[in-house]
């Protein structure tokens, strides 16, 4: 039944492993957990097509396009080649043809997906290093110029700073509608569209890029899963909490952590949930009580307490501080 689905959306088999395989250079596709079961959907010719098997769960499977997933509402668990990735609302992911995966979303979670040809990533290359000197560029070159027997890998998306990204909403809405209304020159305004898309995800002061390689230590591995959990949830987590989705011993996560970054799981998540306390205060005008709220904390006095003990300043001393620092 898996398969009759997939069969509408061009999937193909090789091996017992569904293989995506879009006739079109940029496909766009949602899935959505909805009453227990994982929703596909994707835009062709004025038709949304649905399809999920009647366990709903989705098998490992690869693809022919390279593929970027964001997280528009929830969060996720990506398997990338097995090596489970915690993904969150405004976070994503990059991965490269052939790569195995299978996504395990939350409840309420929807995940856009935008699968392009070698190609399109060719065009990217070029467009975004005359922008600007990405990660993403290193990548999509990497892949291109080595193909399988470059190092096996994929990259990360982080926001900046947590909040909605409406830019960004825009462009993948008016790449929705050219994909499903077909006209003159729309393959020209869907790779301007994704030139655009991708200058957010470049943009350092957007989105915070990070590469990991699936051919390390299993050890290394495990660490990098621990560093997606914390930000995934902001810095707001603990060792127990970690532990249990991972599946792992707490005391021995916290040592390889520690082997591995010269850092304690502990003070990594405070530092983590300071950065982003920080940059709520430099970059939005949220109160400090909606921050506070944000990250988590029980009381806007447990907050100030926490940030005055790892920065000195009170949460509106810094941001007073910072404003007339920066203050063009």
């Amino acid at each position: 039944m898996f398969i009759d689905h997939f069969k509408k959306s061009e999937l193909t088999i090789d091996s017992d492993i569904p293989i995506v395989n879009p006739r079109e250079p940029i496909v766009m596709f949602y899935q959505h957990q909805k009453q227990q079961k994982i929703i596909y959907a994707r835009n062709h010719q004025k038709e949304l097509i649905t399809f999920a098997d009647e366990a709903g769960t989705i098998r490992p499977h690869r693809n022919t396009h390279f593929v970027l997933a964001y997280v528009l509402h929830g969060k996720l668990t990506a398997c990338i080649e097995q090596h489970p990735v915690f993904i969150s609302q405004g976070m994503g992911y990059l991965i490269d043809p052939q790569i195995m995966t299978y996504e395990e979303l939350a409840d309420g979670t929807e995940v856009m997906f935008i699968d392009f040809s070698t190609e399109i990533a060719q065009m990217l290359c070029n467009e975004l290093a005359s922008i600007h000197n990405s990660l993403t560029v290193d990548y999509l070159r990497n892949h291109l110029m080595a193909a399988k027997h470059g190092k096996h890998g994929y990259l990360e998306y982080i926001a900046t700073y947590p909040q909605e990204n409406q830019p960004l909403k825009n462009i993948l809405d008016s790449l929705q509608q050219e994909l499903m209304t077909p006209r003159i020159a729309a393959s020209l305004f869907q790779r301007g569209l994704i030139i655009r898309l991708f200058d957010q995800f470049t943009s350092p002061h957007i989105f915070h890029e990070k590469i990991v390689q699936l051919d390390g230590t299993h050890e290394q591995q495990i660490v990098n899963q621990i560093d997606s959990y914390i930000l995934a949830y902001l810095g707001n987590v603990n060792r127990q909490q970690i532990a249990h989705e991972l599946n792992y011993n707490a005391d021995y996560l916290n040592r390889i952590f520690k082997q591995e970054r010269h850092i304690s799981i502990m003070s990594y998540a405070r530092a983590i949930r300071l950065n982003q306390a920080k940059a709520f205060l430099i970059n939005t005008q949220l109160t400090v009580n909606t921050i506070a709220e944000k990250l988590g904390f029980s009381s806007v006095n447990y907050f100030h307490e926490f940030f005055k003990t790892q920065t000195g300043l009170t949460p509106q001393l810094y941001r007073q501080t910072t404003q007339r620092k920066y203050k063009p």
